[in-house]
Parts: C-alpha cells; structure tokens; sequence
C-alpha cells in the first residue's frame, strides 16, 4: 500500500491476547514507521477475525478525520467484512479505498473485489508442525525444548488495492 503512494494507512488488528495478532500490528508499526509515516492512533482498532470485527472496525475507521485511503486488516475474514461494511457506507473498494488482509483464506480470490492478502505458507506450517511433533512422540525433543519457527508470508496481488492518487 505504501509503494502504491498511501500516506494514511489504518490497520484492523485481531485479539490482542493472540500472538499472531501482535505480530501483524508489529510488523503494520514497523512499515509505517520505516516509511516514515505517522502512526495515528485512531488508525489501530481492533477485531475479533471474523467478519462483524471488519465490519465495525472500518465503520470505525471512516468515521476517523482524515479518513484512512487504505486498511491492513490481520485476516481475511475481517477484511470480508471490511468490503462489506465499506459498501454499506458508499465507499468503493478499490477506488475510494484499499484494502489487504491476511491468511489467503479461500474467499479471498472468490469474491468481488477480489482480496489482496498476505498468504501464509499453510503447506511448511503443517510439515514443521508434524515433524516436532513426531520428534516429540520419539523422544527426541523434549518439553524443555520450545522451538520457534518463522516461515515467510507472500503478497498476493489481486484487486482490492490501487494506487493513491489524491494529495494527502
């Protein structure tokens, strides 16, 4: 969204008790600021993931002043609700507003716009979760010894966003 010319980026954050949550929102504040952006905080509201926490949480962020031209929301059953609430007030996505979300759920390339999100690799996930796992169950790594895996997540680019071209 940054790299499309949007300057006033909102984020939809998912439960604060949820490490995946927290990361997300890390890593939202760790754009914007390396972008050199102002981080408002009006622009950070927070969901549940599911689709009324996107609905309430961007009817919250259009009523902000200015309003946000683009919303990360940390998944994509939340940015469902995103569009839908956006629509309900008039507000066109793309065109007035862009929005990403996050998991690459199977919704997300089947609806209208369809979502531009972050796709988690579900594939490595499963294959590291069950090699710990069968390690354990051998005996081979005990509860002693957690381990934290960090496997990339990919843009993928559908039409949900669009280039920013008003003065901000």
């Amino acid at each position: 969204m940054i790299d499309l010319g949007h300057r006033r980026i909102a984020c939809i954050s998912g439960p604060t008790d949820l490490t995946s949550s927290a990361q997300r929102v890390t890593g939202y504040r760790r754009a914007m600021r390396e972008a050199g952006l102002e981080l408002k905080p009006a622009y950070l509201v927070r969901g549940d993931f599911q689709i009324e926490g996107g609905e309430t949480g961007i009817m919250q962020l259009m009523r902000v002043n200015p309003r946000p031209s683009a919303v990360f929301v940390c998944s994509d059953m939340m940015a469902i609700g995103a569009i839908r609430g956006a629509l309900q007030l008039g507000i066109r996505v793309p065109a007035d507003l862009s929005l990403v979300g996050f998991d690459d759920i199977a919704l997300a390339h089947a609806m209208s716009p369809a979502l531009t999100t972050m796709a988690q690799p579900v594939p490595d996930m499963a294959r590291s979760a069950t090699e710990l796992l069968i390690q354990r169950m051998k005996g081979e790594l005990g509860c002693e010894n957690r381990q934290r895996i960090v496997l990339p997540a990919r843009l993928v680019i559908r039409d949900s966003c669009s280039r920013w071209n008003s003065e901000e």
